[in-house]
């Protein structure tokens, strides 16, 4: 298989991380493409799973809101 599109930045990965970093290659200017097995599993989870108490609902949400925020960006950044 031959792919003849070239990328400066490939992110392997698209849990948190691979997203937030997806974002700051686009932010940049960068041709970025993201790989990833499970599209359901898109910034699933954060990066530090030990966070808990009261304040886990409420954080989650936050989070989940930017990262929407994040791949329309990133989208809209990478599929011109």
């Amino acid at each position: 298989m031959a792919f003849e599109q070239q990328y400066d930045v490939v992110v392997i990965g698209a849990g948190h991380a691979g997203v937030e970093a997806g974002l700051a290659a686009a932010r940049m200017g960068a041709s970025t493409l993201m790989l990833t097995l499970n599209l359901d599993a898109v910034a699933y989870m954060p990066c530090n799973p030990s966070v808990g108490g009261p304040a886990k609902a409420s954080s989650f949400a936050r989070l989940m809101l930017s990262v929407v925020k994040w791949l329309e960006i990133l989208i809209k950044h990478t599929f011109k």
